[in-house]
């Protein structure tokens, strides 16, 4: 409370104390004031560095993420130059692989410019012949007229408008086969013969490391380590009407043919069946013991090897023999037993042998073996009769013995065998069925499952007429269920059936494919060789006492001192001189990539030298290109022109 009376300083005091509120006042206003702007720096300042701090951060990740990318690129940057070296080591290789592969190229473009020369004097000689051939014969029908002679590489050749050529030999000429001589390893010797002409063209193919990259129709690959039957051998027959005609020759012209199928010059054949008496192939019917009617000769004391064998066949095995760089494999065969000896009284169409005549008939075979042997020639063999179904039906009415394979199985266990080891031939080799294939494996099943019989058996001989209708299941079938036993082709021809007008085709390609695609299709079956039927026909295929006439590898024309080598001769030749005895089969691995396959066939060997051969055929009217793999020495690429064989063979 304030005195109303008093002292005069009181209002000054008032005033004093005002001023001192008013400073106050201001300087608390004052100092707020700045304490506010100073809190909105420290906030601005804090954003500020916040801010900074995020930049930082965001820096340091950045600088983080650019070292990584450095590193990653210097990891790069290490293995791009490991890649440069390596590119540049590649490159200086291949350098001196394109140096090595232009060395191979032009080698390879100067073979084809002189295989090129060769095809244009072989197309303009064709061209020239189509020209003069004007006149076409039929051998068959007429005297023989003569178009065209030629010669192409030691073949005089001739056409006579079926298709390809005849070589024609005389006393002046006969072609030859050259040596087989093969070209060092990483070679391959090329071997052709062709409808176009061609008969035995020698050349020479490279394996390289790569084929080409051209797509082939064919890639074969030739598995050696893969391996099948053995090859026994190649041959012939000495007929009766081989020898006639053979012989009906100049010596000379003799001796050719007997070198065309025995001699390093020709086919090299090892093996050689011998009829054992007559067969149809004869001028007439016979055995060795022909009899009156109503006699009979048990002990075949009348038994006499024929005058056809004295005149033709012994001499002419005797040349083969001295000609052959090997020892032949010589195996007979019956056709016809003598008359009494069966129940029909005949040598000829359906009957069977007498069950009394078992043992005689035995002995008969090995009175055969020791009459030839006493001429200085041994056997290899024998089948146990030639066509045993002829003589069971009507159908044939040539020299036969019916047998049953019931039948034939008595008679080998307890007659023919112990005939052979009881006269010291049981070394002899002993061959069943000799008929066609049809009958297997039954036939075979029948005879082997008689204990009797079985031990005498080694082999089956197998004709080749019923290959066209039945499937090579029964040769496998055969051969799994009797592998102990090795199967062989013991007769083939061509023109034997009555559908067939011409039985002579001079120059018919036609039949030389037929040889060559039934050899490839057996051998790759287990078969192990392949016997061709006459050596030597005349022009009408004969003679023939039924007048069965057929074509045959070598046709004789005596009249004009002439005999025509027909394409089969050349056919089989690219399956004997390149497939020696003890050959074995290996596997091939096939892969088609265009085309057909149906018109080409093949087959591999390793030979007993080490030797790989390859034997092709293309029976199709378009070229085939193969791509052949042997992963010892690397691929060849190989052309097969339209109906060709050609046979390739390589060492290692």
């Amino acid at each position: 409370m304030i005195p109303t009376g008093g002292s005069r300083s009181s209002p000054l005091i008032v005033v004093v104390l005002l001023v001192i509120v008013l400073i106050l006042g201001f300087n608390y206003w004052s100092l707020s004031s700045q304490h506010i702007n100073a809190q909105h720096k420290l906030e601005k300042l804090q954003e500020e560095i916040k801010r900074s701090a995020m930049k930082q951060e965001q820096s340091d990740n950045k600088n983080a993420a650019l070292q990584k990318k450095v590193h990653e690129m210097d990891g790069l940057s290490v293995k791009l130059k490991k890649k440069l070296e390596e590119e540049e080591n590649l490159l200086k290789n291949k350098e001196q692989d394109d140096s090595k592969k232009t060395y191979e190229i032009t080698d390879l473009k100067n073979k084809l410019i002189k295989m090129q020369e060769c095809i244009a004097k072989d197309e303009a000689a064709a061209v020239q012949r189509e020209k003069m051939a004007v006149a076409q014969p039929n051998i068959a029908h007429g005297p023989m007229n003569l178009p065209n002679i030629e010669n192409r590489g030691g073949c005089k050749s001739r056409n006579y408008g079926h298709g390809s050529i005849v070589c024609v030999c005389d006393t002046s000429h006969c072609d030859t086969f050259p040596p087989v001589q093969l070209p060092d390893a990483g070679e391959a010797l090329i071997v052709t013969s062709s409808k176009a002409g061609l008969r035995w063209q020698l050349s020479t193919g490279i394996f390289l490391e790569h084929g080409n990259v051209i797509q082939p129709s064919l890639e074969v690959e030739v598995d050696s380590s893969v391996e099948y039957q053995k090859i026994i051998g190649f041959g012939g027959a000495f007929t009766d009407a081989s020898g006639v005609n053979i012989l009906s020759l100049p010596k000379t012209m003799q001796d050719m043919i007997l070198k065309a199928y025995y001699s390093v010059d020709g086919l090299e054949y090892n093996l050689g069946r011998v009829p054992i008496g007559g067969t149809d192939f004869s001028t007439h019917p016979y055995t060795y013991d022909d009899l009156k009617d109503g006699d009979i000769d048990m002990d075949l004391s009348h038994f006499s090897l024929a005058d056809e064998d004295l005149k033709y066949k012994i001499p002419l095995i005797h040349r083969a023999l001295n000609l052959s760089s090997t020892p032949l494999k010589l195996f007979g065969s019956a056709w016809g037993a003598p008359a009494w000896m069966k129940d029909n009284n005949n040598i000829s169409g359906k009957g069977k042998l007498l069950l009394k005549m078992y043992s005689t008939w035995a002995d008969y075979h090995v009175r055969f073996i020791k009459s030839y042997g006493e001429h200085n020639i041994t056997f290899w063999g024998l089948t146990t009769q030639n066509e045993p179904t002829d003589g069971l039906g009507g159908l044939v009415n040539f020299n036969a013995v019916g047998w049953t394979s019931e039948d034939q199985a008595k008679w080998i266990g307890q007659h023919f065998g112990p005939a052979l080891h009881n006269n010291s031939l049981g070394h002899l080799t002993v061959m069943i069925l000799d008929d066609n294939r049809f009958l297997l494996p039954k036939w075979v099943d029948d005879i082997m499952i008689d204990g009797d019989a079985a031990p005498y058996v080694s082999g089956v001989a197998i004709h080749w007429y019923s290959d066209w209708l039945t499937p090579t299941l029964t040769l496998d079938l055969t051969h799994e269920r009797h592998p102990e036993l090795f199967l062989l082709y013991t007769e083939a021809c061509t023109g034997q059936w009555p559908w067939e007008p011409l039985k002579v085709v001079l120059g018919s390609w036609t039949r030389a494919e037929d040889y060559a695609v039934d050899i490839i299709e057996n051998l790759e079956h287990w078969v192990s060789g392949w016997t061709d039927w006459n050596l030597a026909l005349d022009v009408k295929g004969g003679p023939n006492w039924i007048k069965n006439f057929v074509d045959s590898p070598i046709i004789i024309n005596a009249p004009k001192g002439e005999f025509y080598k027909q394409p089969m001769y050349y056919a089989l030749a690219h399956f004997t001189k390149f497939l020696p005895e003890g050959s074995r089969r290996v596997a091939l691995q096939s892969t088609y990539t265009g085309g057909t396959t149906s018109s080409l066939s093949h087959t591999a060997f390793v030979r007993p030298d080490n030797t790989t051969v390859l034997v092709f055929l293309n029976k199709g009217h378009d070229a085939m290109t193969a791509r052949i793999s042997d992963k010892r020495v690397g691929q060849l690429n190989l052309t097969v022109e339209p109906h060709t064989i050609i046979t390739m063979a390589w060492k290692v």
